[in-house]
């Protein structure tokens, strides 16, 4: 897996890191090693989240993915395509 692209995505403070794709918002406690996925738009609260655990969990901001290792051996993964901060090609969304 490669090295993590400086700087690291947005913390929210007590170790909450939160990316956001065209439809999914992606929260990642990195204090727990757990993580949901939210329609975008969706609140995050410990009620509306379902929070599972992770191995380890790469966002590269350079090429607008993110990428996470369910299990150790990193043979169940999931990747996205993030928002990285200008406007997306994909939804139009106009980034911050």
């Amino acid at each position: 897996m490669p090295e993590p692209i400086q700087p690291p995505p947005p913390q929210t403070g007590d170790g909450l890191v939160v990316v956001d794709s065209c439809t999914t918002t992606w929260a990642f406690d990195t204090d727990r090693g757990r993580f949901t996925r939210l329609p975008r738009g969706l609140a995050l609260s410990n009620s509306s989240a379902d929070w599972r655990p992770y191995a380890s969990m790469h966002v590269d901001r350079e090429a607008g993915t993110v990428e996470v290792a369910l299990d150790s051996a990193g043979t169940q993964l999931l990747r996205s395509d993030i928002h990285t901060g200008g406007p997306c090609p994909d939804c139009g969304h106009p980034g911050t």
